[in-house]
């Protein structure tokens, strides 16, 4: 009710500027029962007594939906991306990807989780990605604070990154899920490709939600999946460091690189609302700009101050 009232009485304004200068349609209209400034007076006190008697802050957190592209049969599954805007939803097609299978799924054949050269692969590339990200965020006032969540990650996985250069598969298997190698392939070189060719990255703090979300998910899947495959009584990973003399060992509990997947796992996901990113100052922009725009033509003293950059026969609004 409050934004109904605050465009209303924009347009009531607009409608008198073009009355003024003969560019109003002249449409069939009824008589008016009040004047301009009786209307402005009830739609302005409207607003706030909307605001007065509001029981939830809910309109406050609305937002665009992201418009997600309808995957093409011919290049499914990976999600392709082209522009920054295909960034979120390719990383969220990875996390789906990354995904563990259970026991009771119709589609597990008691194949390994994740390969070895496939948590190099995709620990690296995340790292990358998450400092390109981090570097797009602190770029931008309204998801300043993203930037630290992509820091934290990108931490994380250099730590974990030196601890898995020596894994090796006691069997050598095709990786279970090749598309998460092509998906994550697709991602590190668009970027790589924006980079070079001096695209920038530029997203809407709607967007960058979503993509701290998505490489959320990523970080969270990886970290899941490799321990598990790490840990299981039958797993194909071995730690083969050459300081072990009696070659190839199994990764125990409470090791250090299990901590580390365990820290992984538990990085809390973004929990600020959209709407601390999306801040309604047009609103306010628009409420001040009425706030200081008089109904007549013609005020009769130079007050309110936003006169002062007009001619006195200029439209105010």
């Amino acid at each position: 009710m409050r934004d109904v009232s605050v465009v209303l009485e924009a347009v009531l304004v607009l409608d008198s500027r073009l009355e003024e200068v003969g560019l109003l349609a002249e449409h069939q209209r009824p008589d008016d029962a009040m004047r301009l400034d009786e209307k402005r007076m009830v739609l302005s006190q409207t607003a706030r007594v909307a605001t007065w008697h509001a029981t939830s802050a809910s309109p406050e957190e609305a937002t665009p939906r992201m418009r997600r592209a309808v995957p093409s049969p011919v290049v499914a599954p990976v999600s392709l991306v082209s522009t920054p805007d295909d960034l979120a939803a390719a990383q969220q097609r990875l996390a789906r990807f990354l995904r563990p299978l259970h026991a009771s799924d119709a589609f597990y054949a008691g194949e390994p989780e994740i390969t070895a050269d496939s948590a190099r692969q995709v620990t690296a590339s995340q790292l990358y990605l998450c400092r390109a990200f981090a570097k797009v965020a602190s770029q931008s006032a309204k998801a300043g604070k993203l930037a630290a969540l992509f820091e934290e990650r990108a931490e994380v996985l250099e730590s974990l990154q030196p601890q898995i250069s020596h894994l090796l598969d006691v069997s050598e298997v095709r990786d279970p899920n090749m598309r998460r190698y092509w998906q994550q392939s697709e991602l590190t070189t668009a970027v790589a490709r924006m980079e070079d060719q001096g695209v920038p990255i530029r997203l809407q703090p709607t967007q960058m939600v979503e993509l701290a979300k998505a490489t959320h998910e990523v970080t969270h899947n990886l970290g899941k999946a490799l321990r598990r495959e790490l840990l299981r009584t039958n797993s194909n990973l071995r730690d083969g460091n050459p300081r072990h003399a009696d070659g190839p060992v199994r990764i125990s509990r409470r090791s250090r690189l299990e901590a580390t997947l365990t820290d992984l796992i538990n990085m809390p996901a973004p929990k600020s609302p959209v709407a601390q990113f999306n801040n309604p100052l047009q609103r306010a922009a628009l409420r001040q700009t009425l706030d200081m725009t008089p109904t007549a033509a013609r005020p009769p003293s130079p007050f309110p101050a936003a006169l002062s950059s007009y001619t006195q026969d200029a439209p105010v609004f």
